[in-house]
């Protein structure tokens, strides 16, 4: 019979997951940051409340931690700089992947996964759970087996969801920690339009403080209509981005969500 795949980082259903961003370029409400760092610290810090504060008595090994929210929110970016500042590999992993025809193949295939991934320290970010396989009526089978390993290894798995149809109660039990992104408030929307503008120069006429108070955007989509704004005035020569730029971005927005949202859209 032939082997499951064996899964290191150069052959993985996904790719490594890393960021040049800091802490500071992840806009969250001060509650789902809180809930985000604790993940952090607990990384850096486990060896230490296991072993010296005795936790191992009551806990198993294992971390998972599912982050959900709407696309663009900051799910993955925060799964990034929790591996960063702890000094680890993240790895995107592709839940459908891991499903095989032999009998027990998914079983081997979890668990070369997860052996391979302790061996290297990585944390494990499965990005598409609940999405559904063509003929696979349990769309998180994949991702609740590495759930019920996982916790007899000492490593650290992120689940990011932008859904919770098919969220059950006792999926969610395999969670250590379960945190919600939501949209940012026009407070966060004001902060991300002035990270992602960074150091670019702007005309007087821009104020980045009147998208980020109408407009109801998430992070991904401000970041995107500021590429828009700045390759207009980058395809002109000019050395500022003018609101005519910021206009035709978030006129792109506009019409991108009308497409996506379709007849009768929200």
């Amino acid at each position: 019979m032939a082997q499951p795949p064996f899964y290191s980082l150069s052959d993985m259903p996904g790719p490594e997951v890393a960021t040049p961003l800091e802490w500071e370029d992840l806009v969250l409400d001060a509650a789902t940051r809180r809930d985000v760092e604790e993940i952090g610290t607990w990384l850096r810090r486990s060896s230490w409340l296991m072993d010296d504060w005795r936790l191992a008595r009551h806990l198993k090994p294992g971390f998972a931690a599912l982050f959900c929210g709407p696309s663009g929110t900051g799910k993955t970016l925060a799964a990034a700089l929790i591996g960063k500042a702890a000094g680890r590999t993240v790895v995107s992993v592709i839940a459908a992947r891991l499903q095989s025809d032999s009998p027990g193949g998914l079983e081997r295939n979890v668990d070369r996964l997860l052996a391979e991934a302790t061996k290297n320290d990585w944390i494990l970010l499965f990005d598409d759970a609940g999405e559904r396989v063509p003929g696979d009526r349990a769309p998180n089978r994949h991702v609740g087996y590495v759930l019920q390993r996982v916790e007899d290894y000492p490593l650290a798995v992120i689940v990011a969801t932008n859904t919770r149809s098919h969220m059950d109660e006792a999926f969610a039990r395999r969670f250590q920690s379960i945190v919600h992104f939501a949209m940012p408030g026009p407070a966060e929307r004001a902060a991300l339009w002035r990270n992602a503008f960074g150091g670019m120069s702007l005309a007087d006429d821009v104020d980045t403080a009147v998208p980020a108070e109408k407009y109801a955007m998430s992070g991904g989509e401000i970041v995107a209509a500021v590429r828009h704004a700045a390759t207009r005035a980058a395809g002109r020569g000019d050395p500022a981005v003018r609101l005519e730029d910021v206009q035709s971005a978030l006129a792109a927005w506009q019409r991108r969500r009308a497409w996506t949202q379709g007849p009768g859209g929200a």
